[in-house]
C-alpha cells in the first residue's frame, strides 16, 4: 500500500520521491512504536474495542487524505493514520489467543495474518 500512496502523492502533488520515501519510513517507525501502546489500551478497554477504536479511525483518515488541500496536510493525515493503523494487530492476536484452543493458536494466528496481508 505504501508504494501506491507514494505514487499518488507524486502524481497528484508532484512531491519528491526521496522526500516521500523518508516520510513513509517515518510513518512505519511510528506505526511500530504505536503498537507498544496497544497492551495498556487492551487492558483498559478490551481487545475488541481496541481493534474497533483504532482500525475504524485509521480507515476514515485514509479516506480523508485525497480531500486535503495540499501535500503538507495530506502527509499529516497520513502520519496520523499510520499511528493508528497497526494498533489493531496486537489486539487481534490477543483476541485469538483468548478464543482459540492452545494447540490451534499457531495455525489460527497464521491464517489471520495471511488473510490480512492479501
Amino acid at each position: 500500500l505504501s508504494s501506491a500512496v507514494v505514487y499518488w502523492f507524486h502524481s497528484v502533488y508532484g512531491t519528491d520521491v526521496a522526500c516521500l520515501s523518508a516520510a513513509m519510513m517515518g510513518c512505519q517507525v511510528l506505526a511500530g512504536l504505536s503498537a507498544l501502546l496497544t497492551p495498556p489500551l487492551v487492558q483498559r478497554i478490551g481487545a475488541i474495542r481496541t481493534m474497533v477504536f483504532t482500525h475504524l479511525p485509521s480507515n476514515v483518515l485514509t479516506l480523508l487524505i485525497p480531500l486535503m488541500p495540499g501535500p503538507g496536510p495530506a502527509l499529516k493525515v497520513q502520519v496520523a493514520r499510520h499511528l493508528l493503523s497497526q494498533m489493531d494487530v496486537p489486539a487481534r492476536q490477543t483476541c485469538i489467543a483468548l478464543l482459540v484452543a492452545e494447540d490451534e493458536r499457531s495455525a489460527a494466528g497464521g491464517i489471520t495474518s495471511l488473510v490480512r496481508s492479501i
